[in-house]
């Protein structure tokens, strides 16, 4: 039941604009039974919500330049929690991101070996789906949760991209097509 409320609230077509939805916390969060001293943001408790369904590691959401960003809806917070912190560390002021992530294919073929990046207590947690490293010929990346959400989540994340966010595509550079996927895979660096 969770995935499929998790699926549904990440569909492009179901997305309620963040205004509204903010709103509407603030009106249940003021009323004198639910008032807390340790009240999270919105925005930390969806991104909280969200986080076990795409990364099989740690998490370490930046949730303080998460909070800042305008978000549209859920689905781009999502976005930002995944892209966000690395992108905006290596990102100048009004500089576009302009640039396009070789395929996992396209890295085999160039001799590259693919590893699943480490985290948790002995090392570093995830920040980004872009915390990836490359040293003496490995290239680390993180482990994606693959599932029947995490599909519909990435789906939708594209098709945002494609719409909101021409030249600046992520998500969508990070796999091209099939053929890398099954590529991941195979490498166990989708769980």
């Amino acid at each position: 039941m969770m995935a499929s409320l998790c699926g549904d609230l990440v569909l492009l077509e179901n997305q309620i604009p963040w205004l509204v939805l903010d709103c509407l916390f603030q009106k249940i969060v003021t009323t004198p039974e639910v008032v807390s001293k340790d009240e999270l943001p919105l925005t930390t408790l969806v991104t909280n919500f969200f986080s076990g369904w795409w990364f099989s590691s740690e998490v370490d959401n930046n949730y303080e330049e998460i909070h800042k960003c305008e978000n549209k809806h859920i689905l781009d917070l999502l976005r930002n929690s995944l892209v966000l912190p690395s992108t905006k560390a290596k990102q100048k002021p009004g500089q576009r991101l302009y640039w396009k992530m070789m395929t996992a294919t396209s890295l085999q073929e160039a001799g590259i070996k693919l590893k699943k990046a480490k985290s948790g207590i002995t090392t570093t947690k995830i920040s980004s789906i872009l915390d990836i490293k490359f040293k003496d010929g490995i290239l680390e990346i993180p482990q994606l949760s693959l599932h029947g959400v995490t599909e519909t989540l990435f789906g939708n994340l594209i098709c945002l991209e494609q719409c909101l966010f021409s030249g600046n595509e992520v998500i969508t550079s990070y796999m091209d097509t099939a053929k890398p996927a099954v590529l991941v895979s195979s490498k166990h660096l989708g769980a």
